[in-house]
């Protein structure tokens, strides 16, 4: 249920304690009508986890090697993000 549809996801209020705006807070997952799951850098992940020397240079630079979440996206590109973001009336980004 949650899956197919998971803007109907119900939280109680009793337990949230507060709701923080972070843009791209999802990322490399995506956020139902605002991007898409960054599937290229879920790919550069599993491959850089084939091995132990890849996967330790993987999380120095994108792990260890960022002091801030703006740094991150920084890293990331504003075109990269922008590439995510979906085409508001469907919902969905346009694949090419």
């Amino acid at each position: 249920y949650l899956r197919r549809d998971p803007n109907r996801n119900q939280i109680p209020c009793t337990a949230v304690d507060m709701v923080v705006h972070v843009p791209w807070g999802g990322h490399p997952s995506q956020v139902p009508g605002f991007y898409d799951v960054d599937m290229d850098f879920i790919k550069e992940y599993a491959a850089a986890a084939r091995g132990e020397d890849s996967f330790n240079r993987w999380v120095d630079e994108w792990i260890h090697g960022i002091d801030s979440r703006e740094e991150y996206l920084d890293r990331l590109g504003a075109s990269r993000l922008q590439r995510l973001r979906v085409n508001p009336p469907f919902g969905y980004r346009q694949r090419r």
